[in-house]
């Protein structure tokens, strides 16, 4: 018989209440920040949740007759969530600013929901935080997973409704893999957990419904780290299901080719080879429930989101309501969110979005501002009634700097596969001068790294190669032969030819252009020349997809050894990272290091053995220390936060350590104090 190991909640005390009286805030706190099954807080706290409240906008349309009574609009057992700071009053709108039209930054946290939670924690950075702290309930009420970490049951929390109103059940996930991700003409490509442990790219993982609410999911190989991308901030509930009763009315499995046909030419499309991309684009991307902005059907696309599409514009301004079905509610049964609507205005330069905020017409703000502005926003806090705050930046380093170790030009690849030379580049930094600069003296000048309060911290990994020490990078230089044969200041190649590195990179990060500026003069104090280019992130995808990059600067999403973009690869070697998942078919055959570094992250994302798991994680940050495939320079660094002063259960996330991402993840909770103003 397969044994699993349960990591639902821990009952972790049980204290006495009355029931039905009005819970203090130390008795509901005694279960900590976060999400919990009904019945596991009512154990841990000893307060039991007799009745149910709702925005008196609701209990409006209840009366109206619009909608059913809320205990009946709730799940059978709803999720509760803790506040950070003091229990929320009902109503008022929510006002935030994005530069992109067809992108929101903010809902992808604000305004949506996951299968599972990570518990609110000081260490959460965006890719590193879902192995950092403990698993919490959400669409998932409870999970399991078998000790060979092979076989995962997840159960639905049962009532969970649509926006609409229709039940959710694992029809709607079941839909989802067989009809959607395993239809070619839709997804050419199963995604990756599919087609995990198959050598051929093939869907080798199984997918069994038990009944309306519970269902298993087999993989034919170990992969402990699904149950922390579940938890992650990436796959929000549009990653494993969709509304079956709304989308399958544009699949061509479930109606006519007489039917689909008119919807198809609504959309622009008049050939039925056409339908997969048709399907894509009505029902592929849920609105309102993801990242992606469009404005077909969107009013009429059901969510599971705590706010719901009312008012959208192509001009990219949008209003949203709150979720009558929405699953959560506080610790005195009061159905979340507190806040009614949101309002996002588009603004086609984010460089206005400071417009906005001194004149105090945005409430939440800290996506895509910039450090250096924030003596402008603590300035103005008091005339625009908004709270601005240093908070940590959700990437462990906002400036990195990354090389292409085999570039298409023979000469360039020689340099940058030699050690010494990002030794060099590294040693050159002045980081205590880029802290000053570009961080506004936030952060510690530091190499690329783990925390130093991480179980894989070694003494000296943040100091490896970051003192700055130009006479030190030059004699690294000198002894590689890069030297200046010419006299005119600059160092030649080996061969006697010419030296200069390209870096071409596009505003990933704010702190992208200044960081290459500094890069700039400090490499060019040590004689190396470079060309850098700022250039828009559609040409450089395209000069990295064909394999013409050689340097360019970035951001690092966390501290953790399966980010698959800097310690993976993934961006500034992508021909190193083919090779090895292609079984050295694709690609270009990486040195004996990053082979090392491959097959560790192997070892850390499938063996169910944690020792195992853990020693292949310290392998890979030993890699680094020795090898620098990524040069880093400031960590923790800090990012503004602004807040209207009427806000409440934000300012505290700052107090808590929150990371800004996190921050905007407790959307539910946050609540105006005057309502009414708006």
């Amino acid at each position: 018989m397969m044994r699993f190991k349960t990591l639902s909640v821990l009952l972790v005390c049980t204290c006495i209440a009355l029931a039905g009286a009005a819970a203090s805030a130390d008795e509901w706190r005694a279960a900590g920040l976060g999400y919990y099954n009904l019945d596991d807080f009512e154990a841990i706290t000893g307060i039991t949740i007799e009745t149910w409240q709702e925005s008196p906008m609701l209990s409006e349309r209840v009366s109206a007759g619009e909608l059913p009574p809320v205990e009946t609009r709730l799940p059978v057992k709803p999720l509760v969530q803790v506040p950070w700071g003091e229990i929320g009053e009902y109503g008022g709108a929510l006002r935030y600013s994005e530069f992109t039209i067809n992108y929101d930054h903010y809902l992808r946290h604000i305004g949506t929901s996951h299968f599972l939670h990570l518990q609110p924690n000081e260490t959460f950075h965006w890719r590193s935080g879902p192995y950092l702290g403990e698993t919490q309930p959400g669409i998932f009420s409870h999970w399991d997973i078998s000790e060979d970490a092979r076989t995962f049951q997840f159960t639905i929390l049962e009532g969970l409704k649509w926006s609409d109103g229709v039940s959710v059940t694992t029809a709607d996930i079941e839909y989802y893999i067989e009809d959607v991700l395993l239809n070619e003409e839709i997804t050419p490509l199963a995604p990756r957990w599919l087609r995990w442990g198959s050598e051929a790219n093939e869907v080798v993982t199984e997918f069994t419904v038990l009944d309306d609410y519970r269902f298993e999911i087999h993989f034919s190989q170990p992969y402990p780290r699904f149950l922390y991308w579940l938890r992650s901030p990436s796959p929000h509930w549009t990653a494993l299901l969709r509304p079956k009763h709304y989308v399958s009315q544009f699949h061509k499995d479930y109606v006519s080719e007489e039917t689909l046909m008119p919807l198809m030419q609504a959309e622009g499309f008049s050939d039925m080879d056409d339908w997969g991309t048709f399907y894509d684009q009505v029902a592929g991307d849920a609105p309102a429930g993801g990242v992606t902005i469009r404005t077909n059907n969107v009013l009429e696309y059901p969510t599971l989101s705590p706010w719901v599409a009312v008012s959208v514009s192509e001009t990219g301004d949008w209003v949203f309501e709150r979720n009558p079905y929405y699953h959560m509610v506080d610790p005195e049964g009061k159905q979340l969110p507190y806040i009614d609507r949101l309002r996002r205005k588009y603004i086609a330069e984010s460089e206005m979005v400071n417009l906005d905020i001194i004149a105090g017409n945005t409430d939440i703000q800290t996506q895509f501002i910039r450090i250096d502005d924030y003596p402008l926003y603590a300035a103005n806090q008091e005339s625009g009634n908004y709270r601005a705050l240093p908070v940590k930046a959700w990437q462990h380093h906002v400036l990195i700097y990354i090389l292409n170790y085999v570039p298409d030009d023979d000469s360039m690849r020689a340099v940058t596969q030699d050690v010494r030379f990002r030794q060099a580049l590294s040693m050159a930094l002045n980081r205590e001068q880029i802290r000053e600069t570009v961080f506004m003296g936030f952060g510690e000048a530091a190499q690329f790294a783990p925390p130093k309060d991480s179980p894989y911290y070694k003494e000296g990994m943040a100091e490896a190669y970051a003192e700055y020490d130009p006479e030190g990078a030059k004699a690294l230089l000198d002894e590689m032969g890069l030297v200046d044969t010419t006299g005119d200041g600059w160092r030649n190649h080996p061969d006697g030819g010419s030296f200069t590195l390209p870096l071409e990179f596009y505003v990933v990060t704010p702190a992208s252009v200044p960081g290459v500026e500094m890069a700039e003069r400090y490499w060019g104090d040590i004689g190396v020349r470079v060309d850098a280019r700022q250039v828009d992130g559609s040409y450089f995808w395209m000069i990295q997809g064909s394999n013409e990059h050689v340097a360019t600067v970035w951001w690092a999403d966390g501290p953790h050894v399966m980010d698959p973009h800097f310690l993976g690869l993934g961006v500034h070697t992508p021909q190193w990272r083919q090779w090895h998942t292609s079984g050295g078919t694709q690609g270009m055959e990486p040195q004996e290091w990053a082979k090392e570094l491959l097959r560790a992250r192997d070892t850390v994302e499938s063996n169910p053995d944690e020792a195992a798991r853990e020693a292949a994680a310290q392998r890979i940050w030993d890699l680094q220390t020795e090898y620098l495939p990524v040069i880093g320079s400031v960590v923790d660094p800090r990012t503004p936060l602004i807040h209207s002063a009427d806000l409440s259960n934000v300012g505290i996330g700052n107090d808590l350590g929150f990371v800004n991402v996190m921050i905007l993840d407790g959307a539910s909770q946050w609540f105006f104090h005057n309502p009414d103003r708006r």
